[in-house]
């Protein structure tokens, strides 16, 4: 015979949220867990940052060897202009140390890239 959902093979009612038992963990672990996690997001996020001004120098070289007229060289010069600001904007919400304008930034970046992206093509 098989047992419906919510029931033991024996037939005996198991509520759910019974089956799905957090494991005792004292506060002390928690408290240093959650730390860990947020410092390696903290670092995380800047080694990314450290990444956008390696790329943000790349696309600086790019935009001046490939543009051939004015127009071009607006555009190209504007959006590095635009991730640049972008960029030490992320370094300055960094340094801060705040959880949550770090979160913000991460978000805003990704956002304000893909923007910028769609602005150039």
């Amino acid at each position: 015979m098989r047992s419906r959902p919510g029931q033991s093979r024996s037939g005996f009612r198991m509520p759910f949220l019974q089956s799905l038992k957090k494991p005792e963990v004292s506060p002390e672990v928690e408290s240093t867990v959650r730390d860990l996690i947020t410092a390696e997001e903290i670092n995380g996020a800047e080694t990314a940052n450290r990444f956008r001004y390696v790329l943000g120098i790349l696309l600086a070289i790019q935009s001046y060897v490939v543009t051939d007229n004015m127009t071009n060289a607006i555009v190209n010069g504007s959006a590095v202009l635009g991730y640049a600001t972008i960029t030490i904007l992320h370094t300055l919400a960094l340094r801060k140390r705040r959880l949550n304008i770090t979160r913000l930034f991460n978000y805003l970046t990704l956002v304000l890239d893909y923007a910028l992206i769609v602005l150039v093509l």
